[in-house]
């Protein structure tokens, strides 16, 4: 790794040894663990959190991308770095169930803070990452776009730019939405979505915000899967933002497009879900995947070829049931 930026990660991070990741990361699960007044453990067959020990995006980067990139470095890591501080500030009150002035509020409060999309899921123990726990079994689920234009040109130091972008964006919303909802009197505990110590896209989907798509990334009507997700975890009930969008045609589509399974440049996106070591269903395969991505700007490819990038949300679905109706006149879907 470039010398100034290893001591930049480090300086931003709080890291005394080698940048890393997986430290990182590792601190931050034990904040949350010991944060947590009613823990929710992980389930048998919970799956483990991908490792990040073969290298970090960062590592290629130039002399003249380093100045580029700080400014987000330091708003992703200082946002994540505040995540934990948060997390230690807690201290819990009596669960109360949320009424209908709070959920206005709340939604309200999401909205002024930039949130794209935003939703409430009682958090399933399968969801928890093994040796990991939750700090409350409830959680407020919201995602903050990444732009296309950008997410098209991966793999690039532009997607890269925008990544990074996204996660401090993001990040800052979790912190100030844990500091609102403790105000109105709730506990709450932010989850960076840099990592999480849950399936932030499962989580999204059982919150009603999209559905799993191929490459494994939550698919939205807003963004497709050209955003990120983040959390703040809650022992609050009742929590109910309205109608949810109906989803259940984007995982025909998936199966029918399979465009990022043929593009992915190392072959980690499988033709048919598998069974992986913990025995649940996956698409994905992130030892294949990380090594590249490390290499290559964090990639994004996947992001960047699908139809949902490159296609409003809209169109597509209205193409697809089209398609169904015996309705040739638009294709669907579109490779």
């Amino acid at each position: 790794m470039n010398p100034l930026m290893k001591a930049l990660l480090k300086r931003i991070a709080g890291i005394r040894g080698e940048p890393n990741l997986n430290d990182l990361l590792d601190r931050s699960d034990a904040v949350l663990a010991e944060a947590a007044s009613d823990p929710l453990a992980p389930a048998r067959n919970s799956k483990r959190r991908h490792s990040f020990a073969t290298g970090s995006p960062m590592e290629e980067l130039g002399a003249r991308q380093i100045p580029r990139m700080l400014p987000k470095m330091v708003r992703q890591l200082g946002s994540f770095r505040a995540s934990m501080r948060e997390a230690k500030r807690h201290f819990p009150l009596a669960p109360r169930p949320a009424n209908e002035a709070t959920r206005g509020l709340i939604a309200a409060r999401l909205r002024e803070l930039g949130a794209l999309e935003f939703g409430f899921a009682e958090i399933p123990d399968y969801a928890v990452f093994r040796d990991k726990v939750a700090p409350y079994r409830n959680a407020v689920v919201f995602t903050r776009e990444m732009d296309r234009g950008a997410m098209r040109a991966a793999p690039s130091f532009q997607c890269l730019i925008e990544v990074q972008n996204a996660y401090g964006r993001a990040g800052v919303i979790a912190n100030r939405l844990t500091r609102y909802l403790r105000r109105l009197g709730y506990n709450a505990i932010p989850g960076h979505p840099l990592g999480g110590v849950v399936d932030y896209p499962l989580l999204g989907r059982l919150a009603g915000l999209g559905e799993l798509g191929r490459n494994g990334l939550l698919i939205s009507k807003s963004r497709g899967c050209s955003q990120r997700i983040a959390v703040v975890y809650t022992d609050m009930t009742g929590l109910d933002f309205g109608e949810k969008e109906d989803y259940s045609w984007v995982k025909d589509f998936c199966a029918a497009c399979g465009k990022c399974v043929r593009v992915c440049p190392v072959g980690a996106l499988y033709p048919e879900y598998r069974e992986d070591e913990s025995g649940q269903l996956t698409s994905t395969d992130g030892n294949a995947c990380l090594p590249y991505f490390h290499k290559h700007f964090g990639c994004s490819v996947c992001v960047g070829v699908c139809p949902f990038t490159l296609t409003d949300y809209p169109l597509l679905k209205q193409a697809w049931l089209r398609g169904l109706k015996g309705d040739n006149s638009i294709p669907a879907p579109p490779g």
